[in-house]
């Protein structure tokens, strides 16, 4: 019998070596054919690939029930990558507005200088009849929506891009793959920002893309231009928070619905956003897709924006801090963090006012997270 590791340990090392020359040309050609053909390759230089984050990707795409998957520094390494792999010149950009506000910067600000069109459609307006009046090369979108947490019918939007032609690209980070899987409802692509839920504990910084290897080849031969690649000891650290994620996402749920349904019963509370509830717009859609409703509560206060902060300042076991998706549970001031950088019309558009706060709950017990809510709320 022989030992093996029981986790995929670090490879720390940029380079591999080989005993002839001949073996370094093959493992060359086979490092692309393995998107033609799945088999193995011998990694070469760690950008290209590294043992470690390849542990981590096939167990991503195993989560995601895709072919395959890639590792990148960041989720807006991810996010980039990909779509710079498939958009030219000329080309156009159907987006969800309500995107993380890094996305909406990349595609408002970046996209349109290399000449590539954008347009912006709200949850309600992205119908087969826009697709088919727009003709996008690209769809993008979240679901759930951040931070709004509006939940969008997957299915009907792959087959209404995939009717004009389009690659459908999905944001799940918010969801997970635990609660959603959007390659089974027809997406081509899914991107995670790995710094979220998959890692878990707020300490690691990484993204993946998954999806059909024909569809990764040309995203894997920019990454390894750009160098956009995940290091081996965060694929370490993701690969261990994996090993979780199911545990800490349903207890994550189970509590966001106790905290959505105690915020909704607040009288200072104007409104709350989360799909759990039936109030919710997209609750029967979020019912029929999602495993359950998701570990982000957001809802609106009462006050101004001096105020909101004031509330905010009030938490003494939420952590005031950007992020999600972890241990321990966060509060923003989306106006302030996420969507600082985002045009004022958009935002209040989207409702995403100076009185909007977003949680991230985290494994804390459901009563203690409520009490510090309360007294919050309740200050004089």
């Amino acid at each position: 019998m022989t030992a093996r590791p029981f986790h995929p340990p670090v490879w720390w090392s940029a380079t591999f070596e080989f005993d002839r020359s001949e073996e370094l040309v093959e493992a060359a050609r086979a490092a692309t054919r393995r998107f033609e053909t799945g088999a193995p390759a011998e990694p070469i230089y760690t950008r290209w690939d590294n043992p470690t984050v390849r542990a981590v990707e096939e167990a991503v795409a195993a989560l995601e029930n895709g072919e395959d998957a890639l590792a990148f520094a960041s989720g807006m390494a991810a996010i980039s990558t990909t779509l710079l792999a498939f958009l030219r010149q000329g080309d156009h950009v159907l987006a969800l507005s309500t995107l993380y506000g890094g996305t909406v910067e990349l595609l408002a600000d970046v996209l349109p200088r290399w000449g590539i069109r954008v347009t912006f459609a709200d949850p309600d307006e992205l119908t087969p009849d826009l697709l088919r009046e727009t003709r996008p090369q690209v769809v993008y979108v979240e679901s759930p929506t951040n931070p709004t947490l509006r939940v969008l019918p997957l299915r009907r939007i792959a087959e209404a891009a995939h009717q004009v032609g389009a690659l459908a690209v999905i944001d799940n980070t918010f969801a997970t793959p635990v609660l959603q899987q959007p390659l089974m409802f027809g997406f081509d692509l899914v991107v995670h920002s790995a710094t979220k839920a998959l890692g878990g504990h707020h300490d690691v910084m990484g993204g993946f893309v998954v999806g059909l290897r024909h569809w990764l080849r040309p995203i894997w031969d920019l990454r390894k231009l750009l160098g956009g690649v995940m290091d081996p000891m965060v694929a370490f650290m993701v690969h261990r928070g994996l090993k979780t994620l199911s545990l800490r996402v349903f207890h994550q749920c189970e509590t966001a619905l106790q905290v959505a349904r105690f915020l909704a019963d607040h009288p200072r509370v104007r409104q709350v956003f989360y799909p759990g509830l039936p109030s919710h717009p997209d609750h029967a859609i979020a019912q029929e897709q999602m495993g359950a409703f998701g570990t982000m509560v957001s809802f609106a206060y009462e006050g101004d924006m001096v105020a909101t902060q004031a509330l905010i300042d009030r938490l003494s076991v939420f952590h005031r801090a950007a992020s999600l998706g972890g241990v321990d549970s966060l509060v923003t001031q989306p106006v302030t963090t996420s969507h600082l950088h985002v045009d004022d019309t958009i935002r209040r558009r989207l409702g995403i006012g100076p009185n909007l706060v977003r949680l991230s709950i985290g494994v804390e017990p459901a009563e203690v997270l409520i009490a510090d809510l309360r007294q919050a709320l309740e200050a004089p």
